[in-house]
């Protein structure tokens, strides 16, 4: 998969990216937030599918797209390779020190450098959250950091080590 950024003067940023079929996928994002996603098939100079977004129902497939909302497989992690990044999924048991405390009164990022970038709770998907906001037993929370920060994450927090 090639991905291709291109600054959009006055506009915002295209990315343009490369699909295993051959396919290309463009992104734009538009200073103001919007989205548009074109499907261009192999070869086509017109594409052949067109969609526009709101920042809020973007930032919604995004949660959906990396995880946060249904983990298809059974795979707790993933590496972006080439951002060096992972991604965690975690659900807060009772046996956690996470449970009934703040983001901010866990200073999360401070301690070990892993940001909580969403919270699934029930039915409800808590994008960025505030670090005012109180983690649950039973949340689901989205993590990302380096795989050292994710090790330190653990460590900290005792989380145990999915096989």
């Amino acid at each position: 998969m090639k991905v291709r950024e291109t600054t959009l003067p006055g506009v915002g940023k295209k990315f343009s990216i490369s699909l295993q079929s051959g396919d290309e996928l463009v992104i734009i994002v538009h200073t103001a937030g919007e989205r548009e996603i074109f499907l261009f098939r192999r070869g086509a100079e017109e594409p052949c599918a067109e969609i526009e977004l709101t920042d809020t129902e973007a930032r919604e497939v995004a949660l959906i797209l990396g995880g946060a909302a249904y983990e298809p497989t059974p795979l707790h992690q993933a590496e972006l390779v080439l951002r060096g990044l992972v991604l965690d999924w975690l659900t807060v048991s009772p046996e956690l020190p996470l449970a009934s405390h703040s983001i901010a009164e866990l200073q999360i990022r401070k301690r070990t450098g892993i940001s909580v970038i969403a919270i699934r709770r029930g039915e409800k998907i808590i994008p960025n959250p505030d670090p005012s906001e109180r983690i649950e037993i039973g949340d689901l929370l989205l993590l990302v950091g380096t795989g050292e920060q994710m090790r330190r994450f653990q460590e900290t927090f005792r989380v145990l080590q999915r096989k």
